[in-house]
């Protein structure tokens, strides 16, 4: 009698993992297409990759693996190598892109920003339509729970996106335990980043208050943030147009018409101030927005704030952004 090969067993986690690749490949009509997987060898970008893999055929996908080393750890090559020789084992094409991590803004917001740009740049450079990343329920949950903790206002506290623009986050509704348990199921060995129990990152410190709350009985909270993210994503679906509308209004948003703002609500004001710092390249926190809209409501000659990233100052009925 002829035998089975021996594969692994298809479980819920593995199963999971790849109907929700499926469904967003056949929600945007992704077929005939390359598109490139951020892939650190870690069990979140594992899991998507091997789904990816599985699934890309159905659909005549080339997928192409991309691994970044930010040469922050001694063996980076060679983690970046093993990540490489994985994704390969999976039959997906995988490249190594070495890049140099500045210092502005702390050490994980200029990673992600040379990450980012690699990954970018990489997109580019096989004609991929999308890229695809492992972020999953945990992630969104600490994204909002940092949010709230740094007051940056409602849209940091919405979120991710399971696809935005060209970005593709397939396992958003899928948490880092359940991955953990695809790679397993599946026999895929991954690389624990020490990065990720590094306390000086707040990203750490956070997951870490996630973990005491749901261990001392707080269970769900992950759940609730994340539930949070989409209802906070769908006030701004309504907001949004209403702030738009205003921002339409001013002509140039280096300098602002101060009777203009002084006309608007309190509320509607303050978006508006939030606003006119992201097109001034600034993401202003409600401290600073409140700062600055002393500027405009109660005027008595204060000197120019000095924000990070900008200067405003008033002079005379106009607000500058510098």
């Amino acid at each position: 009698m002829k035998t089975l090969p021996d594969r692994p067993r298809l479980t819920p986690a593995v199963a999971d993992t790849r109907r929700c690749v499926r469904t967003v490949f056949e929600n945007l009509g992704v077929n005939e297409t390359s598109v490139v997987v951020g892939f650190s060898g870690g069990a979140d970008s594992l899991a998507l990759l091997s789904a990816v893999a599985f699934e890309a055929k159905n659909y005549s996908i080339k997928p192409i693996a991309v691994i970044i080393d930010h040469q922050l750890q001694n063996d980076s090559a060679l983690v970046a190598l093993n990540a490489k020789r994985t994704a390969e084992s999976l039959g997906v094409e995988a490249e190594v892109k070495t890049v140099q991590v500045g210092t502005e803004g702390g050490l994980e917001n200029a990673a992600r920003d040379a990450r980012y740009e690699a990954l970018n740049n990489a997109m580019e450079e096989f004609s991929a339509e999308y890229l695809l990343l492992g972020h999953n329920l945990n992630d969104q949950a600490e994204s909002v729970l940092l949010g709230l903790m740094r007051g940056s206002g409602p849209r940091s506290i919405a979120g991710m996106r399971e696809v935005s623009g060209s970005i593709l986050r397939p396992l958003l509704s899928m948490t880092r335990d359940e991955l953990r348990r695809a790679c397993q199921d599946q026999g895929l060995e991954f690389w624990d980043d020490p990065h990720n129990d590094d306390p000086k990152f707040s990203r750490v410190q956070i997951r870490q208050i996630l973990a005491a709350l749901e261990q001392s009985g707080s269970q769900g909270v992950v759940q609730a943030l994340a539930r949070t993210a989409d209802q906070m994503f769908e006030s701004e679906e309504i907001i949004g147009p209403v702030i738009e509308a205003e921002i339409q209004q001013i002509n140039n948003p280096k300098e602002v018409d101060v009777e203009f703002l002084q006309s608007l609500t309190t509320a509607v004001r303050r978006r508006v101030i939030h606003k006119l710092g992201q097109l001034n390249a600034t993401e202003l926190s409600r401290v600073h927005v409140l700062e600055v809209e002393k500027l405009v409501t109660n005027w008595h000659g204060q000197k120019p704030l000095n924000l990070p990233g900008i200067t405003v100052s008033r002079v005379g009925n106009h607000l500058h952004f510098d």
